[in-house]
C-alpha cells in the first residue's frame, strides 16, 4: 500500500485527516468499488500516489462512507477534489480514465509538479465505463461488495 494514501473511516478521520495535512496539498478521492468507472480509476490514482509521494490521498468509500458523501455533496463517481491548508477546497471535478488529463491539468493549475510526459502517458487509457451517479450504483449500500477478492482492489492503509 502507498504510504501516502488513507482510507477514511469516519467524519471525524476525514476532518482529522485534512487538519494534519496542514499546507500539505491533499487530494480527496469519492468511489465506489461497484462503479465501473471508478475500477478503472483505481490503478491509476495508486500509481500517481506512487509517483508524487509529497502529496496526500485520501480516499472515501461512497458504499462506507454515505453520510460524508451527502454531506460533501458528492452526487457523481468518481470525484476529485483538492484541499492545501488554509485555503481549503481549491477544486472539485470528475473524471474517467479516459479524462485523466482533466486530474493532471488541475493539479498543475494548482502548482503541483507532474511527473514526465512519458510517465504521464502511461496514466491514459481507454475507458471502459462512463460516469456513474451514486443514487444508480448496483449494490452500493451493500458493505460485502468491498473488491477485496483477486480483481486487484488495494484499500488504502488507516495508519
Amino acid at each position: 500500500m502507498v504510504d501516502n494514501m488513507k482510507n477514511i473511516k469516519s467524519q471525524e478521520d476525514f476532518d482529522k485527516q485534512l487538519l494534519m495535512a496542514g499546507d500539505k496539498f491533499t487530494v480527496v478521492h469519492f468511489f465506489s468499488p461497484s462503479c465501473g468507472a471508478c475500477k478503472g480509476l483505481h490503478s491509476k490514482v495508486h500509481q500517481f500516489a506512487r509517483m508524487h509521494p509529497g502529496l496526500q490521498f485520501l480516499m472515501v468509500n461512497y458504499n462506507e462512507q454515505t453520510e460524508i458523501c451527502k454531506k460533501l455533496n458528492v452526487y457523481v463517481l468518481p470525484l476529485f477534489r483538492f484541499y492545501r491548508g488554509a485555503e481549503g477546497r481549491i477544486c472539485s471535478f470528475s473524471c474517467t480514465i479516459s479524462t485523466i488529463h482533466k486530474f493532471k491539468d488541475a493539479l498543475k493549475r494548482h502548482g503541483v509538479q507532474t511527473e514526465s510526459l512519458a510517465t504521464e502517458k502511461s496514466l491514459e487509457e481507454p475507458e471502459s465505463k462512463s460516469f456513474t451517479p451514486p443514487s444508480d450504483i448496483p449494490n452500493a449500500s451493500d458493505p460485502s461488495l468491498n473488491m477485496d477478492g483477486g480483481d486487484g482492489w488495494v484499500e488504502p492503509s488507516n495508519e
